[in-house]
């Protein structure tokens, strides 16, 4: 069992060496489970899967099971999927409309809300227990702009406060002129790597994309153009251990070159372009100067909901123990869009990530490789080398946040010491955890 001490020697000060055994130690992943995800506001849903009283659908917060729900006065509710009897789910779909959730064991009732509402023959069996006192377990639950954030801490700080400077830059994505999103399905696939992986490669590494996705840029001309853009592109780490790879384009630039998602790599469709230059003043409008000309590659926010807005994606990698991830991936979308739009960014998902996708199969089997590459007793004495760039990053004049170029590792650096200050992070801590 760790020590403090050797807890303490995970993460060197400054981020730039990381013990190995943080991806795969048991030991680690339970304390994850706790002080990350017991206290962290995590995404669980958009407003969109559950638009009317009584729809809901089951998401997780870590490894709980928590059903997302809107109760008949409208409120979104969390509550987790435990029935507080004997702790079975009371909700095995995935998604639906129900006024009420049963435990298929006891018979339990629960309302939308979480309330408990019925028990076989209470009267016989437990006439004193008060029901108001035994609902669902229920999680804070705050929206920003669509998406919905729940945590488990009561006095961790509020999501505004949480989410800092990476609401500015979520607004290029998620709020272009105040249309509103929807999300479109949702796919989910097993990873054999650690959940940090991927957020890790969120916040910031357009190092590996040159090597990794070589053979989609060889295949595709315009897929090289739009990486050598990528790497003239800035890195940016924002306090509570948030990142992403971003441009901040030219006043200039034309309509082509200032969409959300990568022209070259969508092999666009006209309707696309066409929609985006419907609406372009009203963007520029509502957006402002700055927030206009924001361009997004790849962002996470700490722990593991990250985007890829250059396809229009939303995710999070779910922990399944210290080395597997279920990824679950939507499309997020204006909801004004028109359908053949909607198809047309479909389309340009499918191509490049999911399971089946040519970028996304490279990076699932990097991360999994990674994983793999620091189980063995030997390669775990050696610690992981974040170093690039150390010094590169500052304040800029526009953009929130510590910006550099992206020949710099300080967003990981950044999530990994806001990790570690997490994990060790206790009650007699003056730190709040987020």
């Amino acid at each position: 069992m760790m020590n403090r001490k050797q807890l303490e020697g995970l993460v060197s000060d400054g981020g730039a060496l990381i013990d190995r055994r943080i991806y795969t130690d048991e030991e680690v992943y339970r304390l994850e489970q706790e002080q990350i995800f017991g206290k962290c506001w995590l995404f669980v849903g958009h407003e969109s899967q559950i638009k009317e009283p009584g729809d809901f659908v089951t998401s997780y917060m870590g490894e709980e099971s928590v059903i997302v729900s809107r109760s008949k006065e409208g409120r979104v509710h969390v509550s987790l999927n435990s029935c507080r009897h004997r702790g079975l789910k009371v909700c095995r779909a995935d998604k639906g409309k129900a006024n009420s959730f049963s435990c298929p064991y006891h018979g339990w009732t629960y309302g939308s809300d979480g309330s408990l509402t019925g028990m076989p023959q209470k009267e016989r069996y437990y006439p004193n227990l008060i029901k108001s006192d035994w609902g669902l377990q229920q999680a804070r639950v705050d929206i920003y702009k669509g998406l919905i954030f729940a945590t488990f801490d009561d006095d961790a700080d509020s999501l505004d406060a949480y989410l800092g400077d990476s609401a500015f830059y979520l607004d290029a994505l998620v709020d272009r002129r105040g249309q509103g999103t929807e999300v479109i399905g949702v796919q989910k696939w097993i990873v054999k790597t650690n959940w940090k992986m991927p957020t890790e490669n969120m916040v910031g590494d357009v190092y590996h994309a040159g090597v990794s996705h070589r053979s989609v840029f060889d295949m595709h001309p315009d897929a090289k153009a739009a990486y050598a853009e990528i790497e003239d592109s800035l890195n940016v780490s924002m306090t509570g251990g948030h990142g992403l790879t971003v441009r901040l384009l030219d006043e200039d630039t034309p309509i082509e070159g200032r969409l959300p998602c990568e022209t070259q790599m969508a092999m666009m469709e006209p309707k696309i372009l066409d929609y985006y230059r419907q609406h372009d003043a009203a963007t520029r409008e509502h957006l402002g100067p700055v927030k206009s000309r924001i361009k997004s590659g790849t962002s996470g926010i700490f722990p593991n909901f990250c985007m890829l807005s250059t396809t229009f994606c939303i995710r999070v990698a779910h922990p399944r123990g210290p080395n597997e991830s279920e990824i679950w991936n939507w499309i997020i979308v204006e909801k004004d869009m028109p359908r053949e739009v909607k198809e047309a960014i479909k389309g340009n998902y499918y191509f490049a990530f999911g399971p089946e996708g040519l970028l996304e199969q490279d990076d699932d089997e990097n991360w999994e490789q990674v994983t793999a590459g620091t189980r063995g007793n030997q390669a775990r004495k050696a610690p992981f080398h974040l170093g690039m760039g150390v010094g590169l990053e500052g304040e800029h004049p526009d953009l929130p946040g510590k910006v550099g170029p992206t020949n710099s590792e300080h967003p990981q650096r950044e999530l990994y010491t806001h990790w570690h200050k997490m994990l060790l992070a206790d009650e007699s801590d003056t730190y709040g955890g987020c």
